[in-house]
């Protein structure tokens, strides 16, 4: 039974690691509130450091110097997995933390695990800023110059990418999502600075919460991007699908799984054993690209759905309240 369920949620990992990962650091920062709260700076120097690292590498670059990739954090045991493909991914780490904090705002604290969460929502949002400013560095160095030659420098871009496309339309959606991300980055490096103490103090309470109303481009941006690279991954593979190269590829797949049951078929009865398939299991079952996509769009468009629906109920409220006492 046990098994069973970590075959599940290791099946479920695999067809959405954006809500999985949602669930667990949801859960996490509800039991470690408190003692968030308590170490806070504990927390800052961690994550901060751990980002440093995998960003120093790269900034070096940028600014022209030759460096090996054995200074990269990321060159240590279990650093890559920890810190490159966990911390500093955005569908495993940073998406879902900016995601919880975009929906403490609109839950009422009444309820005791959102109160907690709530006690540390600045604490959310100074710790993320640390993998968000490691991640913007590393889409500025390699994935915004491809997106803005797209654009800018289009014949080009085409002449050198041209037989990887399968698909303009797939492609143009892919780099104005790519693309957003930059303004993206710029607005919560801005909300990131001014959620720690020392320029909350400098700015004016008013300047401060207008700074805050950029949250929403934020959430809105977010989701754009998300959404936009879903989709043209889904329309990109399509597009491939019909390809000669892919039919080719899929019907070579298919005779070597049928080559395998075949030769196990028959070592089977070699042995005079009688040969069952494989009873069902999740850990075995492939999920599809076009599947992948779908299933992840629709859990963006409920999730961001159910954010919007909350925040207009609650801006309701206040605006009722506010008449009451008028």
């Amino acid at each position: 039974m046990i098994q069973t369920f970590l075959d599940f949620l290791d099946f479920m990992f695999r067809l959405s690691p954006f809500l999985i990962s949602l669930i667990v650091y949801t859960t996490l920062a509800i039991i470690l509130s408190k003692n968030i709260r308590r170490h806070e700076n504990t927390y800052y120097w961690v994550f901060g450091i751990l980002s440093a690292g995998y960003a120093m590498p790269m900034i070096l670059k940028l600014c022209g110097f030759e460096i090996q990739s054995e200074w990269s954090i990321t060159s240590l045991p279990l650093m890559d997995k920890i810190v490159g493909d966990e911390l500093l991914h955005a569908k495993y780490f940073i998406h879902p933390m900016i995601f919880i904090i975009m929906f403490i705002g609109a839950l009422s604290a009444k309820n005791p695990y959102v109160a907690r969460l709530k006690s540390i929502r600045k604490h959310l949002s100074i710790i993320v800023g640390f993998p968000v400013l490691a991640h913007g560095i590393k889409r500025v160095f390699y994935t915004f110059p491809n997106s803005w030659d797209f654009f800018a420098n289009h014949d080009e871009y085409m002449a050198e990418r041209g037989e990887r496309i399968y698909s303009m339309l797939g492609t143009l959606i892919s780099n104005i999502a790519l693309f957003a991300g930059i303004f993206l980055i710029i607005i919560f490096i801005v909300l990131w600075v001014t959620s720690f103490n020392y320029f909350q103090r400098k700015l004016k309470r008013r300047t401060w919460k207008k700074i805050q109303w950029f949250a929403y481009p934020l959430y809105a941006l977010l989701f754009i991007q998300s959404f936009g690279l879903h989709l043209s991954s889904f329309i990109n593979h399509n597009a491939y699908m019909k390809t000669e190269k892919a039919q080719i590829e899929l019907i070579a797949k298919q005779k070597a799984k049928e080559t395998e049951i075949a030769e196990k078929k028959a070592l089977y009865e070699s042995r005079g054993w009688t040969y069952r398939p494989e009873p069902f299991s999740f850990s075995s079952y492939e999920v599809s690209q076009p599947a992948y996509r779908i299933f992840n769009m629709v859990i963006l468009v409920t999730l961001y759905g159910s954010y919007l629906i909350l925040r207009i109920r609650k801006a309701r409220q206040k605006q009722i309240k506010k008449q009451v006492l008028i």
